[in-house]
């Protein structure tokens, strides 16, 4: 933790300073016993005591407790408040404090969180102690000597407040509300964040390249990521439906709110008076007003440069020249500076005022003023902070108060600005500073300056940055001295190092000394140790290390553990961890994203039993969590209830997070409503993604396009799409390029896909290579390909093996191959086996195989069954079939009507039919029409008819 020295006599109020954010995992931390200390008393610690007690939740006014004063209120008391309008989040919030831990509501300065917050509180726990700390220096202090009851309620307006050096941090708040404690003994902590504070954390969360996300409060950092979902809930500014409908029942007790509803600004903006003080603060004229809007300004400013706290009016007297118009810089008759102090601390509409008065002589800007100045508002706009105010802070500022001011310098892109408040800071011996110092100075001066002042910070002490150092060191390549500033942290019991180290031996084989540390690095480094047991195979000790990291309330643990369990079919038990997760009892690893998981499983294990709704409200938990896969299952079960609208809007929140498949499927959606626009647009962004599946359907779609069909196809096989592998040898092969189409059905065959198998084997085929014929369409035959074990029984015959052959042939024929039905006919034919190849014939006939119809004729026929042989030579010479329409003659010859007869030859003989031809020539013959005779006959030799070159000899003879 880094160390604040140096003159505290300054005359900026509320000293203190940030810390940075550290690198690698997070740990738990060695809390000390309770017994250690004894118990420290509540005063001057403890705001709002009665009687020396900590007062009830319902005893509190709620203006006491910074609510917002209402336009038009006459007192300071809760009497003047209009009535609460229930807001959305309300029921979300309820349950939340209900089960225990931390929950903070964040918005827009008056957006009514406190209210909010506060009026749930008196619904569900009025009776609980409300604990209202002075600092988070004076919790630290009550709660480490067991100062602080059961079922307390610890209420932390201003989260960022608290969130300093010896303050609270995740560690503190595991101490509050341990993971399984009872439900009659959990407390519970309520804080609130203005947007643009959180914003700051949750940037530094994410991380940057050069470093900007450590010039934040480290254990801000740490505490405030691991609150999401139900423990981060959102307090909008405007009121929705359902929250609109409630002001309006209350309108009618209070003009106040009737006017709200109807104004152009925020609800609670309105009631709050925000637009009317920035009116205050903007709009006026004389030497009064412009003294004032400069302290306004100059008050505002202080805290866009990063200091908070309030501001003495020396400060303000020393700036205010520089915040007023030149033409009254110099005048004699300005008002002095306590009667426009006193002008802006004037309550607006008798609701809030722009300056709040604080003890010492000392002011603070009003938050909503600082929020309209961050977001561009006037009368700053958008200008920077002026040069004389950071630098006249930074003179009158103490060490960690400069620090505070090269992070705010550092977010606002000062970098020179904060380069000196580093710089000064570091220099009194700071280390947080020369942690940013380093991370800012590593793109202009490069990574020998930063690793200068990092190492400088740990020579010093500070363990944090011994870690970080670590971790930044170990992924360079630089493991030695990686492991010494592991080794040194580890040593002082930080627990983050000892898993980093832990880790680096586990990678260099160096088991037992990593077991070590990472028995030693508390929950985390259990969790790792069992995730290495696991991976290397030893699942007994992996799953009793896991057991262990979840016992201690490791979030992560506790969700693996419940997909270890279900994995071996002991769901119930999986379902209790996953339980844990979702009630918050794990305080450590990853929580929210365990606790989404953990419910998306809950849903899954639930639909697997048939519990639809069930399922549904777990993945909608998960989804409000951010998990993009329980968003699209939300987005199927939409589709199953036919409600594409539905569908749309959860595949759109899945897109959003860059989930592939609901991309995939929203452009299935447009594409079913005929906007072939919209699925394009949708397939491009999943491809994009390397979504293969909208890669072959963007292929579809370019069908006029050869060039851009076979782009997509190429990229579809390139990344694993087996049909789309198929399709582009099929390209391949259609513009004779055999060698790329083989090598693309090679692939395509070798994951199993069937028509890609036979084409292989087709290829071996036709190339005489037997073996790799016979072993392709054996392997397309056992995966139930038909042409391939009828293919495979030709081959086989090929090679002699005649039972193979027909094995194979009745495999196809059985499994509805009609050819190998037929050709099984031909066979039992052959044998002289006139029972099954009238069997055969039948299932192919019926089939609509028109030879198999064409022989079953035959064999009808043969036993005297001419009408059904008429039938299937009539529907096989429908088909075009060039015997039966032979046969039908024969049969129209026989009944002595040579005119149909004629026809049917005649038919027979244009498709080529030799024997047909024959008939044609003789009825000619036998009509004396010698060269009609002569004609049918050379055609039916020319097709290699003995009987026609015979009868052709003979009639040559003759003549």
């Amino acid at each position: 933790m880094g160390s604040g020295t140096g003159d505290t006599s300054n005359l900026i109020s509320d000293a203190g300073h940030a810390n940075v954010v550290q690198a690698g995992t997070i740990g738990s931390v060695v809390l000390q016993s309770d017994a250690v200390r004894p118990p420290v008393g509540l005063a001057g610690r403890a705001l709002h005591l009665v009687g020396g007690r900590l007062p009830a939740v319902r005893e509190i006014d709620l203006l006491a407790l910074r609510v917002k004063p209402a336009i038009e209120s006459s007192g300071d008391t809760d009497a003047d408040l209009p009535p609460y309008v229930a807001r959305d989040v309300d029921a979300r919030l309820r349950e939340t404090v209900l089960i225990g831990g931390m929950v903070l509501l964040h918005g827009r300065a008056a957006a009514g969180k406190s209210r909010t917050a506060l009026e749930v509180l008196r619904a569900v726990l009025p009776d609980a102690p409300l604990l209202v700390p002075r600092d988070g220096q004076a919790l630290r202090e009550l709660a480490e000597s067991g100062s602080v009851p059961e079922r307390v309620v610890v209420w932390l307006d201003d989260l960022e407040r608290f969130l300093r050096p010896g303050g609270f941090d995740l560690a503190l708040l595991q101490r509050l509300c341990p993971s399984g404690a009872a439900p009659a003994t959990r407390r519970t902590v309520v804080a609130t964040m203005r947007d643009q504070e959180l914003a700051r954390y949750d940037h530094a969360t994410g991380g940057d390249r050069d470093g900007a996300s450590a010039m934040v409060d480290r254990q801000g950092v740490e505490l405030i990521e691991q609150l999401r979902g139900r423990r981060r809930l959102h307090v909008a500014q405007v009121l929705s439906r359902a929250e609109h409908e409630g002001a309006a029942r209350q309108a009618t007790r209070d003009s106040r709110v009737a006017r709200a509803l109807v104004a152009d600004e925020g609800f609670a903006e309105f009631l709050a008076a925000g637009v009317g003080m920035v009116r205050r603060w903007s709009t006026g004229d004389g030497p009064l007003f412009h003294v004032g809007q400069a302290l306004i300004s100059i008050a505002v400013d202080c805290r866009r440069a990063g200091l908070h706290g309030p501001i003495h009016t020396s400060i303000l007297e020393a700036l205010k020249p520089a915040y007023l118009p030149p033409v009254l810089r110099h005048r004699a008759d300005l008002p002095p500076t306590h009667d426009a102090l006193a002008w802006a601390c004037e309550r607006v509409l008798g609701a809030s005022s722009c300056l709040q008065p604080r003890q010492d002589d000392c002011y603070v800007a009003a938050d909503y003023l600082v929020d309209h100045a961050q977001r561009g508002g006037a009368p700053v706009g958008d200008a920077q902070v002026p040069d004389v105010t950071w630098l006249v802070l930074l003179k009158a500022a103490s060490t960690a108060q400069a620090y505070d001011i090269g992070v705010a310098a550092r977010s606002t892109e000062r970098r020179d600005i904060a380069e000196l408040a580093f710089r000064a800071a570091a220099a009194a011996g700071h280390t947080d500073a020369m942690f940013s110092l380093g991370a800012l100075l590593v793109r202009t001066h490069g990574r020998d300056e930063m690793l200068r002042w990092w190492r400088a910070a740990a020579q010093a002490g500070d363990t944090m940055v011994m870690n970080n150092l670590g971790s930044f060191l170990e992924p360079a390549g630089e493991l030695d001295e990686a492991e010494h500033w592991w080794r040194l942290a580890a040593a002082t019991g930080h627990q983050v190092a000892m898993g980093n180290l832990g880790g680096l031996l586990s990678d260099r084989g160096d088991d037992e000394e990593a077991e070590h540390w990472l028995h030693a690095a508390g929950d985390e480094g259990l969790y790792n140790l069992a995730r290495m047991k696991l991976a290397r195979g030893d699942a007994e000790q992996g799953e009793r290390y896991l057991r262990e990291a979840a016992l201690g309330g490791h979030s992560a643990a506790m969700m693996n553990l419940g997909v270890l369990l279900k994995d071996r079919g002991e769901g119930a038990e999986a379902e209790r961890w996953w339980l844990r997760v979702v009630d918050g009892v794990g305080v450590r690893g990853i929580i929210e994203v365990a606790r989404s998981l953990s419910m998306f499983n809950l849903g899954v294990v639930c639909e697997a039993r048939g519990e639809r709704e069930r399922a549904e409200y777990w993945w909608r938990a998960a989804a409000d969590c951010g998990d993009e896969q329980s968003m699209f299952n939300l987005a199927l079960v939409a589709l199953k209830r036919d409600d594409p609208v539905e569908a749309e809007r959860w595949f759109l929140h899945a897109a959003d997070e860059d989930f592939a498949d609901a991309m995939f499927h929203l452009g299935a959606l447009y594409r079913r409503r005929g906007d072939v626009v919209g699925a394009e647009r949708w397939w491009r962004a999943a491809a994009g993604h390397g979504h293969p599946d909208a890669m072959v359907n963007l292929a579809h779609l370019a069908a006029d396009d050869p060039d851009q069909v076979r782009y997509w196809y190429q990229a579809a096989s390139e990344a694993g799409q087996v049909d789309a592998m198929f399709e582009l040898a099929s390209l391949h092969y259609g513009q004779d390029e055999v060698r790329s189409a083989e090598h693309w059905w090679l692939r395509a065959a070798e994951a199993g896909h069937g028509d890609a198998m036979y084409n292989v084997g087709a290829l071996a085929l036709n190339r005489g290579d037997l073996v790799q014929a016979r072993h392709w369409y054996h392997r397309a035959a056992e995966a139930r390909h038909l042409q391939a074990m009828a293919a495979l029984s030709d081959v086989c015959d090929l090679e002699g093996d005649f039972a193979e052959a027909e094995q194979w042939r009745v495999t196809a024929a059985t499994a509805g191959h009609v050819p190998s039905m037929t050709d099984l006919g031909v066979a039992c034919l052959d044998r002289e086996d006139e029972t099954n190849a009238r069997h055969w014939f039948r299932l192919a006939a019926e089939a609509g195989d028109t030879s198999a119809m064409s022989h079953l004729g035959v064999l009808l026929a043969n036993q005297g069954e001419l009408a059904e042989a008429l039938h299937w030579w009539t529907t096989s010479a429908a088909g075009g079939d060039s015997v039966a329409m032979a046969n039908l003659g024969v049969l129209a010859e026989n009944g002595k009507d040579t005119t149909h007869a004629r026809q049917w030859y005649r038919r027979a003989a244009d498709l080529g039919h030799p024997g047909a031809m024959v008939r044609l020539g003789a009825l000619a013959y036998r009509e004396d029409d010698v060269a009609g005779a002569e004609h049918w006959w050379s055609l039916a030799a020319q097709e290699g008819d003995t009987t026609a070159a015979e009868l052709l000899r003979e009639l040559g003879e003759r003549q």
